[in-house]
């Protein structure tokens, strides 16, 4: 009886096992960059640059001119 139980346990043992680790092999190059993106997303400047800031017209207070 016991060695039945092994003899169907191990092969399932052995494929989840495999298929863990393949896992983990196919897809921890681009799992380490995605979090990589994640840090440099989460570490914006607190300062803002030109293409940050409003146009002078609004600004100023003045309407925007339309183009037609």
């Amino acid at each position: 009886m016991m060695s039945s139980l092994v003899r169907g346990f191990l092969p399932i043992s052995l494929a989840i096992a495999f298929g863990i680790w393949n896992g983990y092999y196919a897809f921890d190059t681009s799992l380490r960059e995605q979090q990589q993106q994640g840090k440099r997303a989460t570490q914006q400047p607190t300062t803002t640059n030109d293409s940050q800031q409003p146009p002078k017209a609004l600004e100023a207070g003045q309407p925007a001119q339309q183009k037609s």
